[in-house]
């Protein structure tokens, strides 16, 4: 997404800047978040076909753009899967937020460490 900014001429140092850009009406930063929540929309209602997991999480720095993220990515992932399946499926924010990779790739060392 930063580079997605900069490429625009808009200098941002994280997603959440270009979120609150967007709200405060840039309008290569609207394009931006419109083109992102529409591919983590459709990404997330091909998981749920997929797997038909009772939850799905997002985390990661962009997770920090909040209700926001979360209300784009759900209308999105809405429009895209089966009404039944949508009512089923729990789309939340991770409650690690940016760091839970971080924090995913030190517990699991730990495990492995502890496994040898």
């Amino acid at each position: 997404m930063v580079s997605m900014a900069r490429h625009s001429g808009v200098e941002v140092e994280s997603g959440e800047e270009i979120f609150s850009r967007a709200r405060k009406g840039n309008r290569a930063c609207r394009r931006i978040v419109s083109l992102m929540t529409a591919a983590l929309g459709a990404a997330t209602a091909s998981i749920a076909a997929a797997l038909n997991p009772a939850v799905i999480v997002l985390s990661g720095g962009v997770s920090r753009a909040g209700a926001s993220l979360l209300r784009a990515v759900r209308r999105e992932a809405k429009k895209r899967m089966f009404p039944g399946l949508f009512q089923e499926t729990s789309i939340e924010l991770g409650r690690l937020g940016p760091d839970a990779g971080l924090i995913g790739a030190a517990l699991w060392a730990s495990q492995a460490v502890r496994a040898t």
